[in-house]
């Protein structure tokens, strides 16, 4: 006996996504066609939610041609409040970052390096570089801890989503280590 295919997708999860799409939409005011394809394909998924897999691929093809997509391939999907709170910290760190590496022409001219696998080389500005190493050391990471968090891994970092309004602090749990319970 054959095992029938399970294309569904829990109701956070097909939420989150909506809203990022939705968020897109609102902000980069896509073509009308796109839009109205992605708004159909987001009611189907809402009354067929054992079909939502099957929608939310499809709105993940109409994206992959898109320029500056919200969908990155292999990217959690944070909630939008979540992902507000990263965009805010990336802003700040890349304007450090920026401000850093413009002091001294040496730095983007020949000591900031591409990677070998990205091509190697200097990087065309310090704007590129402050943008790459901002997604590397903030953005990549706090995806991560999100997942781990939904997940409930506990043998890494995890993260809640949430920022302390008062301390601007952000809900971060340390892995759990030997001996805790």
């Amino acid at each position: 006996m054959s095992k029938k295919a399970d294309y569904s997708m829990d109701d956070e999860s097909w939420t989150r996504r909506k809203e990022k799409v939705n968020q897109d939409l609102e902000t980069n005011n896509r073509d009308a066609a796109m839009s109205g394809m992605i708004n159909y394909l987001i009611q189907q998924g809402d009354a067929q939610p054992e079909m939502r897999k099957r929608f939310w691929a499809s709105i993940t093809n109409v994206y992959a041609t898109v320029e500056n997509s919200p969908l990155t391939p292999g990217q959690t999907l944070l909630p939008v409040g979540a992902q507000s709170i990263v965009d805010g910290l990336c802003g700040t760190f890349q304007d450090a970052l920026i401000v850093a590496g413009a002091s001294h022409p040496v730095f983007i001219e020949q000591v900031f390096r591409k990677h070998g696998k990205s091509g190697g080389g200097t990087y065309d500005n310090i704007e590129s570089w402050a943008s790459k190493q901002t997604d590397n050391l903030v953005a990549k990471p706090l995806r991560k801890a999100y997942s781990a968090h939904v997940k409930g891994d506990e043998t890494v970092l995890r993260w809640d989503g949430e920022q302390n309004k008062k301390t601007g602090l952000l809900g971060i749990t340390e892995p759990a280590t030997e001996g805790e319970e």
